[in-house]
């Protein structure tokens, strides 16, 4: 296991080793987790175990810039930016965003699909898609999309728990949508 810091940054590259596992009871802390092409051929990881709490700086947090779709399967407890840069990111943990908004950005896709919970909000700026799958998603900040794509399957009314969560707002663009609006 690495040191659990809110300053330790991983790095996973390469092709061997595909599954690895966080095996620790307590969550590893980090300040970032990237996977990167820097080590060819350059494998589709799935990292699953235990639970992964970003606590650094909130800056780029969870990084994909490997070219192919990397998977995490731990549940998260978020701060900071999730980049798809190069390659598909795929969360199938459940996420908790009570430090910050879960934030993506660069032009590839992330798709979400472990329950999202808590007290901040999801925001999509910079081209790219970002994919919400779960309709139990009961987390009370707003939604924002500034750029790019935000996919669901369905919404509930304002204030019930659905794909894009439980809250009362929703940005598109330039307009903002709340209340009976939704």
């Amino acid at each position: 296991a690495p040191a659990s810091s809110n300053t330790t940054n991983i790095v996973i590259t390469g092709s061997t080793r595909l599954t690895p596992s966080v095996d620790t009871n307590d969550p590893w802390v980090l300040n970032t987790l990237t996977f990167n092409n820097s080590v060819t051929p350059v494998g589709s990881f799935t990292l699953g175990g235990n639970a992964i709490s970003f606590q650094g700086t909130g800056g780029d947090t969870l990084i994909n810039n490997s070219g192919v779709t990397q998977t995490v399967a731990n549940d998260i407890d978020w701060k900071g930016v999730l980049k798809p840069n190069s390659g598909a990111l795929v969360l199938n943990g459940d996420i908790t965003i009570n430090m910050s908004d879960l934030l993506v950005r660069a032009g590839g896709t992330a798709t979400l699909n472990g329950q999202i919970s808590g007290t901040r909000s999801l925001t999509r700026t910079d081209s790219g898609t970002t994919i919400v799958t779960n309709a139990a998603n009961n987390f009370t900040g707003g939604v924002s999309v500034s750029h790019g794509v935000l996919q669901t399957a369905s919404i509930a009314d304002a204030g019930v728990a659905s794909a894009i969560g439980a809250g009362t707002t929703i940005n598109l663009g330039q307009g903002t949508y709340a209340g009976s609006d939704i």
